[in-house]
């Protein structure tokens, strides 16, 4: 992908600087987007490095789709700083979600959510969606790849137009450290290849630079095709060193294409790339950074008429495009609109997702899903007449090269011309009766758009949808366990039941809708996972429910406030549940019927998130412990855990801060280290590969000062 993320492109001297650039130069050759020449000299440099260079080294990684060494980078800064800007949340969170890490990734997308105001879903709240489609497609690398980057634009004259660095000259762009792509034409036999079968278009469309997406008319005599700017032959058009790309013109004469020159709406100010057409050749559309977007690249159209001139661009809207890279755009023969995003909900880097351009009224964006998509980079989606194959490009695993080309066919429709009924009722749970009074909310998953109903003894709810409309349903009534239900629909529903559970006496719903142990709060002390003599007695009564209620399992979950990172915070978290947990199993609950969850500062009951100024009361509520009941599962495997072990904890009071011992468990994950001779904290910190500042504050540490024989907490 490292040659396809480009809608910049740009050539500089080679730099010759010590082992790390100063501020100032690196600065200004991020500015000039030479990222291969930043990862190339922080290559093996990942100590001690600035908040300034962290962000910097893992935006040029991030940049050129390195999302294994831009999480590298993001990880140490996001350890040792915890007042990051909201964008970083999310750019973490995505090459997180690259690398599979989900559970973490939920983690930076719910602080990115609460710091920007964002509506995104955490990737549980949509994965189920695009899993939904998995299987739509089947798909099979084809052999025309060469080592290099290879990706397709059209299908002509029974040739896949293939752009590829297979055989480009020298000439190495700063951005990602590779040559320049040029346009090959490849029979569409089954033992092609780019490097044997496959022949540069003729004429002079090739150069020493870049040139990529070919495109044509219906009658084969007109080419559209993405180049850099040129002023005259052989030299480029340079704005602060960054160049350009514009969408070109040439025309077929005696065989051979004829450049004819960039189009009217291209601009050496900014990018326009990736054109491609419609079936009655009406408008283009392309993708371009030109100013007033809503992103980095966004998408648009513009009107083409009969005399070859173009109208004024339009761009696609902010239902379709978003704050990130949307590229690639193809219009098939029945208007469903095609392209890459980073910004849209995906299952990895740039993931395929799709738009019936005909359908104004019910913008519906759709994810491909897998295996069409893949937690790599996946573009260039290209249909042939027939609609149901194609062709399209990934640097997903298994490949022959950096982005191979790859076949799919389609199985089964992606949208379905109807609307359909959808009306239900909510009843109990226990005596199947119809609940009046619950409530019921419709929310459009795309729109956002909500529909509210009140059940009584004859209504519960009704909707009338479009096929495939994903739905989310939301049902809740005071004494009862609310619900949350993601349909998707396929045909008409009618009598839909909704049944909710009766919540005991015993137990109540926290804000989030989890059933939890009527208790109250149980808080720690800033820093601490010690547990308070007022903690206990809340503990007890947790006992007695569970002994009452032998058939239920519970996890006991643990919160800190926004103080500290936010690794350093989850960490916390962990030891204050083990330590809830530990002191219940110590009063004879099984350790099979509990188990610990600390989430951090990801569910803050409160605005005191990281920055804002809240009083100590404020930062309390948000150091607590819940019992949230677990539903009817197989047990936890807790009992044969090796982790597992019986030791002393410490239980404080609070008024004369006198100390006594009660017997508890605790996790052997929670390790030590005895300070030796020689031993620093410095030292110390790289050693268990975390950081100083951690090392003090789970220490609680106000100083660097440490003995030798003295038992230190490092994880």
């Amino acid at each position: 992908m490292k040659n396809i993320l480009l809608i910049f492109c740009f050539l500089s001297a080679s730099l010759n600087y010590g082992q790390r650039f100063t501020t100032a130069e690196l600065n200004e050759i991020y500015a000039n987007k030479e990222y291969a020449v930043i990862t190339e000299k922080y290559k093996k440099v990942t100590d001690n490095l600035s908040r300034f260079e962290l962000s910097k080294v893992g935006d040029a990684h991030f940049n050129i789709a390195n999302y294994k060494e831009a999480s590298m980078y993001y990880h140490k800064l996001f350890d040792f700083h915890s007042d990051n800007p909201p964008h970083y949340y999310f750019k973490y969170a995505q090459v997180l979600k690259a690398n599979d890490e989900y559970e973490l990734s939920d983690i930076m997308m719910d602080k990115y959510k609460n710091l920007s105001g964002s509506n995104y879903k955490k990737i549980s709240a949509y994965k189920h969606l695009i899993e939904r489609r998995a299987g739509a497609y089947s798909v099979n690398i084809l052999p025309i790849n060469s080592k290099y980057s290879d990706f397709a634009s059209s299908i002509y004259k029974n040739n896949l137009i293939v752009s590829s660095s297979i055989d480009t000259n020298e000439i190495i762009h700063k951005m990602n450290n590779q040559v320049f792509l040029d346009l090959y034409e490849v029979p569409l036999e089954s033992n092609a290849t780019i490097g044997k079968s496959g022949v540069k278009i003729r004429g002079n469309v090739n150069s020493n630079y870049h040139e990529s997406n070919a495109v044509y008319t219906k009658d084969g005599n007109t080419m559209y095709f993405t180049r850099s700017h040129f002023v005259k032959k052989g030299m480029l058009k340079k704005n602060n060193k960054e160049i350009k790309l514009a969408i070109y013109k040439a025309n077929l004469k005696n065989g051979k294409w004829k450049v004819q020159g960039e189009l009217s709406f291209s601009n050496e100010n900014y990018s326009t790339g990736h054109p491609t057409i419609d079936k009655n050749e009406e408008y283009m559309y392309f993708s371009s950074d030109m100013p007033g977007g809503f992103g980095e690249s966004d998408l648009y159209k513009v009107k083409m008429f009969a005399d070859g001139t173009f109208g004024k661009p339009v761009n696609l809207g902010k239902g379709i495009n978003t704050p990130g890279k949307e590229v690639f755009p193809f219009v098939s023969q029945n208007n469903i609109l095609f392209f890459s995003s980073n910004h849209h909900m995906g299952i990895g880097g740039l993931d395929v997702f799709a738009v019936d351009l005909s359908n104004d009224e019910n913008i519906e964006i759709i994810n491909l899903a897998p295996p069409l998509n893949s937690v790599k980079d996946d573009f260039g989606y290209i249909e042939n007449k027939e609609e149901t194959k194609g062709f399209f490009s990934s640097n997903r695993e298994g490949g022959m090269g950096d982005d191979d080309i790859y076949q799919f066919k389609l199985l089964e429709p992606l949208f379905k011309d109807c609307q359909i009924n959808f009306n239900g009722f909510v009843i109990n749970e226990s005596n199947r009766k119809k609940l009046i009074g619950a409530k019921v909310v419709l929310t459009d998953t795309v729109t956002k758009m909500k529909e509210t109903f009140i059940t009584s003894d004859t209504s519960g709810f009704e909707k009338q949808l479009y096929c495939f409309q994903n739905t989310v349903i939301n049902v809740s009534k005071e004494g009862f366990e609310s619900k949350e239900i993601f349909v998707s629909f396929d045909k008409d529903v009618l009598g839909y039941e909704i049944p909710l559970k009766e919540i005991p006496v015993e137990f109540v719903q926290n804000e989030t809708g989890d059933k939890i142990v009527f208790i109250n709060p149980i808080y720690f002390d800033y820093g601490s996972s010690d547990i308070r003599s007022d903690a206990a007695l809340e503990l007890d009564k947790v006992v007695r429910i569970m002994n009452k209620y032998p058939e239920i399992n519970i996890v006991g979950t643990s919160h800190t406030d926004s103080r500290g990172s936010t690794l350093s915070n989850l960490r916390l978290s962990q030891r204050r549940a083990k330590s809830t947990v530990g002191y219940i199993i110590s009063k004879g609950i099984s350790p099979d019927r509990i188990r610990a969850k600390g989430y951090g500062e990801s569910r803050l009951t409160n605005s005191c998130i990281s920055g804002i100024k809240c009083s100590e009361e404020k930062h309390q509520n948000n150091r607590r412990s819940e019992f949230v009941v677990s539903e009817k599962s197989p047990q936890f495997d807790n009992s044969k855990s090796k982790d597992l072990k019986v030791s002393k904890t410490l239980i404080k009071t609070d008024k004369d801060k006198e100390v006594k011992e009660n017997v508890t468990s605790e996790y052997l994950d929670e390790k030590y280290h005895k300070v030796k001779k020689g031993d620093t904290l410095y030292s110390i910190a790289r050693k268990f590969k975390t950081s100083l500042s951690i090392i003090k504050k789970m220490n609680g540490l106000k100083d660097n000062t440490i003995s030798i024989g003295q038992k230190l907490i490092t994880r």
